[in-house]
């Protein structure tokens, strides 16, 4: 698989670390995840079956747990172990918490020059919060995505998921995929410093760019386009729809898709900028043409006018969708506890060398003993580290040596 061979020494938690390292995971690497003896918090995220955690359940895949007191010297030694043969140390405690374990970058690069060092933390490594608590709902208002979401009416809203976790784990898997890649040159690692808030600037995409360009704030324009009109969510006779018109052949297709060709020459709507300006007129004029058929007759005629268009799915939709079911982006996974569980599969697509899905999230210290014995500790060693609650781990979890 694309990243064999490589290990990850994982000391993240909850979700922008944990899926971070489950991406490396799924492509291949071997990623061990140090927990303390109370584990992730997430795991404690009770979901619809009882203690089962839906969220670490679906950001913990591929990896292995090794369950351990970071603040014992003997715990301490195995992680320093465990350093000589990693390539990747990724964390997102909060800033100075690795350093006051020994462990920070500065504290190790010397010794471990080829480490690929990832931190990744609401507001970065540096700066004047660089030590504040920050939480996905925390970053979604700092970043001002949350000033461009939903209407005037409804005031501003937090997108509907944790964007701003799921884009800061990518955009540090990525970080850390690039020093990768620039150590086969060199031959040296170095620090990948990901801040969330930083990560969400470009995902404001039109509303930062014309701010920038202009000193102008975008309004809250609900399901509009900020840009383009007609384009959003518009009525059939059933329900709403979405319907994207970008530059002039495609407005043409689309009034003539709607009988309404008159409108190609009309002065209102003759370019971009004259129905962005007459935006509510035209919006009221397109919704009673609508609302004249169903949704699914409009979307059939638009597609066969290669009129962009699509519905407003619920979730339960989206995953009955063909495309999606095509695609294999739901997978079946095991959990101890439960049994069969449905996952989101990794989006990425490699035609020799797939992502994996062959080791569910693992139980608290699951694989301490096999990783203990693979750092040459003895059978003697590793039940007094267990006795002295250096580490923890089930008894019986040989096994997980495979």
């Amino acid at each position: 698989m694309p990243l064999s061979g490589i290990r990850v020494l994982d000391f993240t938690q909850v979700i922008a670390g944990p899926y971070s390292t489950q991406l490396l995971g799924d492509m291949g690497a071997e990623v061990i995840k140090l927990e303390s003896l109370a584990g992730d918090r997430a795991r404690t995220v009770g979901g619809p079956r009882g203690s089962f955690s839906n969220s670490f359940f679906n950001v913990n895949r591929n990896k292995k747990s090794l369950s351990i007191d970071l603040k014992h010297p003997q715990g301490k030694e195995i992680v320093r172990r465990l350093l000589d043969s990693a390539d990747v140390l990724v964390e997102n405690y909060k800033p100075g918490t690795m350093d006051r374990l020994g462990l920070g970058y500065e504290q190790l690069k010397d010794r471990h020059p080829a480490l690929i060092y990832c931190s990744i933390s609401g507001f970065g490594q540096t700066g004047p919060r660089r030590t504040d608590v920050a939480f996905d709902q925390i970053i979604q208002g700092y970043s001002g995505i949350m000033s461009i979401t939903g209407s005037e009416e409804s005031g501003p809203l937090r997108v509907g998921s944790p964007i701003a976790d799921l884009v800061g784990g990518s955009f540090a898997t990525q970080g850390i995929l690039l020093a990768l890649l620039e150590r086969q040159r060199s031959g040296k690692g170095q620090w990948v410093d990901t801040a969330m808030l930083d990560c969400m600037l470009p995902f404001l995409g039109f509303a930062a760019w014309n701010y920038l360009e202009t000193g102008e704030l975008t309004p809250r324009n609900g399901n509009a386009h900020p840009t383009l009109a007609p384009s959003g969510s518009f009525q059939a006779k059933d329900g709403g729809f979405n319907i994207s018109l970008t530059g002039e052949v495609i407005w043409q297709r689309f009034c003539r898709a709607m009988d309404r060709e008159e409108w190609i020459s009309d002065a209102r709507f003759v370019n971009n900028a004259q129905r962005f300006a007459h935006s509510v007129e035209l919006t009221r004029l397109i919704n009673e043409r609508l609302g004249e058929k169903t949704k699914a007759e409009w979307m059939e005629y638009f597609r066969q006018a290669e009129v962009p268009c699509g519905p407003i799915y619920s979730l339960d939709e989206t995953f009955a969708d063909t495309q999606i079911q095509d695609r294999g982006m739901v997978r079946t996974m095991n959990d101890r506890e439960v049994g069969p569980v449905q996952v989101v599969a990794n989006p990425l697509r490699l035609s020799r060398t797939p992502a994996r899905y062959d080791r569910s999230a693992p139980a608290l210290g699951e694989h301490t003993q096999a990783v203990l014995r693979e750092l040459g500790f003895s059978e003697s060693e590793i039940r007094t580290l267990l006795e002295q609650q250096v580490v923890g781990g089930r008894s019986d979890d040989a096994a997980a040596q495979n």
